[in-house]
């Protein structure tokens, strides 16, 4: 092989060389732009979770602020519950007293009753003495007439 068919075997090398070159370079862009797009993408999820991280906090300070005001919620049914109790109680009393009332009421109108029918057998018994002093009056007074009667006959009256 002469010079000049090296020479152009070495240049045919180095234009191979050159276009295998120039085809890396153009993958090498390639590589480069879609590492751009993988940054831009991966800036754009950065942004995604800086925005999740956010909504994050802000659904965290609602459920701090519900637990707040659920905290409320269990403090007034407390209060609500130990009122409940004592609203209980206190009816528990009243129906004791009621129970009491009842017996009291029962036992008076049983007296009552008594007492009544006792006083219809003293009025009764009242009638019965009142025409016995009735009787005896009229017998007073036939008496008495026949006295003044015998007076007058005996004549008797100026005594």
């Amino acid at each position: 092989m002469t010079n000049e068919e090296f020479m152009t075997l070495v240049l045919q090398r180095f234009d191979s060389i050159d276009g295998k070159l120039g085809s890396m370079d153009e993958r090498l862009v390639s590589v480069e732009k879609r590492l751009d797009n993988v940054d831009k993408r991966l800036d754009d999820v950065d942004k995604r979770l800086d925005n999740m991280d956010k909504r994050l906090d802000n659904v965290e300070r609602r459920l701090d602020n519900v637990e707040r005001r659920l905290d409320g919620v269990e403090n007034r049914l407390d209060g609500m519950d130990k009122r409940l109790d004592s609203v209980e109680n206190r009816l528990y009393n009243l129906e004791r007293q009621q129970s009491d009332v009842d017996y009291i009421l029962k036992q008076t109108f049983e007296e009552v009753t008594k007492h009544t029918s006792q006083l219809g057998k003293f009025e009764l018994n009242f009638k019965r003495i009142d025409k016995k002093f009735d009787v005896l009056n009229d017998h007073i007074l036939e008496r008495e007439a026949d006295v003044k009667l015998l007076l007058d006959i005996h004549k008797l009256n100026d005594v």
